[in-house]
Order: C-alpha cells, then sequence, then structure tokens
C-alpha cells in the first residue's frame, strides 16, 4: 500500500503481503480497508495501530471484491456471487442487507440525512437462474418527411439488471421505415414526406442477450404541421454532486416530444446563483457548485423543440466532499468473431466528486481474451465464439468505488450493410458558426470506418454548409435565418451511404 498525503509530502509505501487484484480501498474512521481478488485476503491498516490481516472465508475462486460504504458500514461484496461481508464482524456474510440498511436508515443520523440522499447504481444478483425483462408498451407521434427516434427501452426493464437490446419486427410498419440505432438499443422512424395522417402499429422484442426476451406493441401517430405540444419531462432529473466540485451530464434523456418534434435545452439557470452552469443544445449540463455547505438546491432548466418551451425544477444534492461513489451506468459493445475490440466502459459513467475516473478492475472470463487494463481507462477483448458476454468492472474516484456491467455482443461476422446515420441538432448563433461531430451518433453494421462524404443545403437557406477532416460538418449563419433548416450529409462505408 502506498499512503500519498495531500500536503504534497512524501509519500509512505507498507508492504502488506497481499497478493491478486485488489479493488479500490475505502478510508473510515482513521482506517483504510484493503482486499485482493484470488488471494482472498483482507487487511484493515488503522491510524492508531488497530490492523489486521485476515483470510476471506469461504471465498469462490473467482471472487470479484469490492469494498461498499454507508455512513459507519463498511462491507465487502463480492461482485461475481452476491455476497456481503461485514469487515468489522470477523467477515460474517450477511443475509439480511436489507434489514441492515432498514436499521440504518432508521438511526438518529439517518433521520438527520433522509432528505440528503446519495444515488448509486447497484447490480442485482447475477447469480440466480436468469429472468426474462419486462417490456412496456409505448405511444410515439412522428412527423411526415423526417426521421424520428423512438426510444422503446425507455420504460422497459430487467429484474437481472441485463443490458437489453431492440429486436424490431420482421414486417416495416404501415407508415415508415424503422432501423435498429445505437447498435441496436434503440429504434427510428423514417416516414416519408406527403405520408397520409393517420397512426401505425408495430411490435418490437427486448432481448437480454441470456435467452430472456419480451415483447411490447408500439402505437405510432403521424401529428400534423398544425398541431403542436411541447416537450414533456419523463422522469425526475437529480444531480448529486460534492461541495466545491463540478458534475457534467445529460439531462434531456429524461425528455421527450409527443410530437416526435428535435428538442434542445435552451438554457438553465441555479435558482440562488450558488454555482456557475453551462450547457449545450443536446442537453449535456456542466454544474459547478459554489456553495457553503452540502445540502439541496434547485435548478430552473427549459427545453424547446423550437415552436414551444417547457420550463422545469430540477434537484442539486450538495454531498459532503469524499462521501459519494462514481455512477457506474451499463455500457453495450458490439464485437466480430476472432476480431479485437477496445472496451472503455467510463465514457459514460458520472463523478459526483468532479475527479477523473478510473477502471479499477475488470471480471475475467474463460470465452475471450482479455488484456490488462491500459491507461487506467479501456482494455482489449477478443472472442473466438458468438454471442453475448457479460462482464463486471470497477470503477473508482479515489476514496469511492462502483460497480457495472458490461455487455459485449459477438456476431458471427461482419454485416455487410451501408451505414446508419441518426440525426443531429445543433444550435448556431446568430451571425456566427458551429461545428457539428454528424458521426458521432452513426454506426457502421461491419465495424469498420464511417466518412462523411458530402453535405447539402436547401436552396434559399440562410446558412452555408462544408465538411471538415470527412467527419465535421461546419455550418456558418448568414443574415436571415428565421426558422430552422435540415442539412442532409452523405456517409460511407466500406459497403455503401445513407444520408442523415
Amino acid at each position: 500500500m502506498v499512503e500519498q498525503p495531500l500536503d504534497g509530502s512524501a509519500s509512505r509505501s507498507f508492504d502488506l503481503k497481499g497478493s491478486g487484484t485488489p479493488p479500490a480501498p475505502v478510508q473510515q474512521s482513521g482506517c483504510v480497508h484493503m482486499a485482493w481478488s484470488g488471494a482472498s485476503k483482507y487487511v484493515r491498516y488503522c491510524d492508531g495501530g488497530d490492523n489486521r490481516l485476515v483470510d476471506v472465508p469461504k471465498a469462490a475462486a473467482g471472487a470479484l471484491f469490492a469494498f461498499r460504504q454507508n455512513r459507519d458500514i463498511v462491507v465487502l461484496n463480492d461482485v461475481s456471487a452476491g455476497t456481503v461481508r461485514l469487515v468489522n464482524k470477523n467477515m460474517i456474510i450477511v443475509d439480511n442487507w436489507q434489514d441492515l440498511e432498514t436499521q440504518t436508515k432508521n438511526s438518529p443520523d439517518a433521520q438527520k440525512e433522509s432528505a440528503d440522499p446519495i444515488f448509486v447504481n447497484t447490480l442485482p444478483d447475477r447469480t440466480k437462474p436468469n429472468r426474462p425483462p419486462n417490456a412496456v408498451a409505448d405511444e410515439f407521434g412522428v412527423r411526415a418527411g423526417r426521421t424520428t427516434l423512438s426510444p422503446v427501452l425507455f420504460n422497459d426493464s430487467d429484474p437481472d439488471g441485463d443490458v437489453l437490446t431492440v429486436v424490431p419486427p420482421s414486417e416495416q410498419p404501415a407508415i415508415g421505415q424503422l432501423q435498429t440505432v445505437y447498435g441496436g438499443t434503440g429504434l427510428q422512424l423514417s416516414v416519408p414526406a406527403g405520408t397520409t395522417i393517420g397512426s401505425a402499429q408495430f411490435a418490437y422484442t427486448a432481448d437480454d442477450g441470456r435467452n430472456g426476451s419480451a415483447s411490447a406493441p408500439v402505437a405510432i401517430r403521424v401529428v400534423p404541421d398544425s398541431e403542436n405540444n411541447p416537450p414533456k419531462q419523463l422522469r425526475e432529473t437529480t444531480l448529486v454532486v460534492e461541495q466545491g466540485k463540478s458534475i457534467s451530464q445529460n439531462i434531456l434523456t429524461d425528455w421527450r416530444d409527443p410530437d416526435g418534434d428535435d428538442i434542445y435545452l435552451s438554457s438553465a439557470v441555479s435558482d440562488d446563483n450558488s454555482a456557475q452552469i453551462k450547457t449545450t443544445p443536446d442537453g449535456q449540463l456542466v454544474y459547478a457548485d459554489n456553495s457553503e455547505a452540502p445540502g439541496q438546491k434547485t435548478l430552473t432548466v427549459q427545453v424547446s423543440d423550437g415552436r414551444a418551451v417547457t420550463s422545469k425544477q430540477i434537484k442539486i444534492v450538495i454531498k459532503p466532499v469524499g462521501s459519494v461513489p462514481p455512477i457506474a451506468n451499463a455500457d453495450y459493445f458490439r464485437a466480430v468473431v476472432g476480431q479485437e475490440i477496445s472496451i472503455a466502459p467510463l465514457k459514460n459513467d458520472v463523478d459526483p466528486s468532479g475527479q477523473e475516473l478510473r477502471l479499477a478492475q475488470v471480471e475475467r472470463t474463460n470465452t475471450a481474451e482479455m488484456s490488462d487494463i491500459q491507461d487506467s481507462s479501456f482494455f482489449t477483448f477478443k472472442s473466438n465464439s458468438a454471442g453475448a458476454v457479460y462482464l463486471t468492472y470497477q470503477v473508482s474516484n479515489g476514496p469511492q468505488s462502483s460497480t457495472g456491467l458490461i455487455r459485449i455482443e459477438v456476431a458471427q461476422s461482419q454485416e455487410q450493410s451501408p451505414p446508419i446515420a441518426v440525426k443531429d441538432v445543433a444550435q448556431l448563433p446568430a451571425g456566427g458558426s458551429t461545428l457539428v461531430d454528424v458521426l458521432g451518433k452513426d454506426t457502421d453494421p461491419s465495424g469498420g470506418v464511417l466518412v462523411v462524404k458530402s453535405v447539402s443545403v436547401p436552396n434559399g437557406a440562410a446558412v452555408t454548409a462544408t465538411v471538415l477532416e470527412h467527419n465535421v460538418v461546419k455550418i456558418v449563419d448568414q443574415p436571415g435565418i428565421i426558422s430552422p433548416v435540415e442539412i442532409n450529409y452523405t456517409v460511407a462505408n466500406a459497403y455503401g451511404t445513407s444520408v442523415g
């Protein structure tokens, strides 16, 4: 173990005679808790000398350890087996963890903090037999002549925490063309211009990659241009940040437009001016806290579809420094048999402490070749058999860690199909310019490289557009733009082109 004082003085190292793969350590009441997977060793190192080095009893050979901390309770969790051990109670295995959590919540300290929650994504017990997902019926509005994203998995869930993908219907709906996007985790529907106003239905299947699936119907309504409904917030947004730190999070994932119109984040204002706030039209919100103490704040955001604006308050929870673990969000990757890919699971994770996240540990599988962790952020993966592979990983921000889940779908061979283009939304300042990474959401089914071949602007539009470096479109305002403009670009791979 290496101890590095924060005052810049020299570090100290201690030989604790541990081996194997260590999870991120935690510090509580002057003691540092450490463990080593594989060697099944636990170490407690305290300032007062109350140190321990013990074996973790009844640990499986493939154990994957992670520490959990809830106020003054520290437990050692074997993620692979789902067991929880109390490190200060002779490593006893806890079967009534929910009861223990309830007792903690009912303590006087917990009552004082009950309105100040900690948000952590916790994986369910994945050692039990697989259960199918829950698919829920959806209703979406679309516009004729446009392509609209249909987030059918938004209200679906899986009792085992599996990462779901979408299987589209075998037949196309009567009003348009369905495509899978985001590697198979979403759908988009292209409705031709001039489509008769009406409705249609189709059914999709939510698949967990472990022979579990469920289907649900989707009702589609073509909304006339004369009708407009404002954007709607589908679930409450809460941001958690440590005092004096900053956090960046996309909040538009909690919103949808009933008519299928493109939406953008138009503004965000702190209700007490205790923070610096930056936003981008695609929904990214950066909140830099300047408050003097932990507590709760509110933020007013405005989301627009270009014709109507909706204002909502979102909650900001300010926590003491070092008290909040990272938020590990599930990841989905696609691979081809025999081909190596890089897996970087931290890109969609969030750290309320504003620190740089570190990939601390990754579960190993005997069905694939995996490299060691590179640059504390990614590893390589290659499988010689097709199918879904699930891996757990640990992400750390230093004092705290969390466990996340990765699903890698390995295909037997490359799909020789043109690229799938997903629409983008950009905000153009008056008299200025903007750069759009148009390939950021696009998918190459063959796993190759995408390039932008051309871009076209409607006749008479008060903007110009050019392609930079074959992947970015630069849009420049010309005097006179008064309404949204749709710009088309052509993206190509080795097997064809598509228009976005």
